[in-house]
Parts: structure tokens; sequence; C-alpha cells
């Protein structure tokens, strides 16, 4: 029977410097941005001082937590449902 190592998780994504994919896109993007818009130095600065926001943000929170937080916050994301009301009311599938 042939057996080999499989990796301690298969479904993790792929991380630079603590950073998933679509967050280093992120960045990239308010780079461009900045750099289009101002000066090269500026188009980094922004870049950087948004890969340091993030990762503070991050820290200590399970996967999801900031896109929770922006759904929360009346953000439309696609594939999820509209956030509750800034009443205090609460979304639940059952009422």
């Amino acid at each position: 029977m042939l057996e080999h190592h499989c990796p301690r998780t298969v479904d993790e994504p792929i991380r630079v410097l603590g950073l998933d994919g679509e967050d280093w896109a992120l960045i990239g993007s308010l780079a461009v941005i900045v750099y289009v818009l101002s000066t090269p130095f500026a188009g980094v600065a922004a870049g950087v001082f948004q890969m340091i926001a993030i990762r503070l943000a991050k820290r200590g929170r399970p996967p999801g937590a900031l896109r929770h937080a922006f759904w929360l916050l009346g953000f439309p994301l696609p594939g999820w449902p509209q956030a509750p009301a800034a009443q205090g009311q609460r979304y639940s599938p059952w009422r």
C-alpha cells in the first residue's frame, strides 16, 4: 500500500507576511491608485500603511472577522444577506 505525507491543513490559504492574496490585492490596488493620483512615495507609503493597518485589524481574530464587521456596518457583500438595520435588530433566518 502506498503512503505519503499529507499537509497539516489542505485548505489553508497561501500567506505572505501574514496576509492572504485578497489582502494583497486590496493593498496593491490602493497603492496604485494613490501612485497614479499623487507621487510614487505617497503610493508606497499608502501601501505600507494599509498593510500595517490590515495586519493589526486581523491580529487575534478568526478568518472572516473583518468581512463580517464590514457586513455589520452595512456594506453590500455578494452572496450575503442584507445587514440588519441599525436600530439593534438581529438577523435570523428563522424569524
